[in-house]
């Protein structure tokens, strides 16, 4: 920031007359000048998610505590475990122990079916493999698919929302 003296004598005497200029490399990097459509863009450009001013100061504010990425705040946003309350102008966090732990049993049910369907195959004589090889194989690369589906759409959302806890808390209690 540049600080101009108008209206001064040779000594600087009057201080009546300051004009503050704020100068910026350009528009991208100048605060100043970008209004709240543009920020508003640019929030979902960087994160994937579309929501109110109030909401994006919010995620905003947790990004820039450097516990959460985009990636995070996306997934749980996406999955509902943080959300906008309208009523309180509030983030809200909407965790469900049900669905944590039925995540979790998913998790561990296709893990073990896995490892068993695994060392049923290894087990088998060479001489029985046929259509059962295939349907067991088929049916253990669904239960590799129920892992990640249910460590992505149950578990980590909530964890997520889970650690978001304090940091709300911090950002929307009362200035002391």
């Amino acid at each position: 920031m540049t600080t101009i003296n108008v209206h001064g004598d040779a000594a600087g005497q009057v201080a009546n007359h300051i004009v503050n200029h704020h100068f910026c490399p350009g528009q991208e990097a100048c605060p100043f000048e970008r209004d709240e459509a543009e920020q508003q863009r640019r929030f979902e450009r960087n994160t994937g998610i579309a929501c109110s001013s109030g909401a994006r100061e919010a995620l905003q504010h947790l990004l820039d505590c450097g516990a959460f990425n985009y990636k995070q705040l996306a997934i749980a946003w996406r999955a509902g475990s943080l959300r906008w309350d309208i009523d309180s102008l509030t983030l809200q966090i909407n965790v469900s122990r049900v669905e944590l732990w039925y995540g979790r049993f998913m998790m561990l049910f296709g893990l073990a079916a896995f490892v068993l369907g695994l060392v049923g195959m290894m087990v088998a004589q060479p001489a029985s493999f046929g259509n059962e090889s295939f349907l067991s194989s088929a049916f253990m690369t669904v239960l590799i698919g129920v892992l990640p589906f249910a460590s992505r759409q149950l578990v980590q959302p909530n964890q997520i929302a889970r650690r978001a806890v304090p940091f709300l808390a911090r950002y929307y209690a009362p200035p002391s």
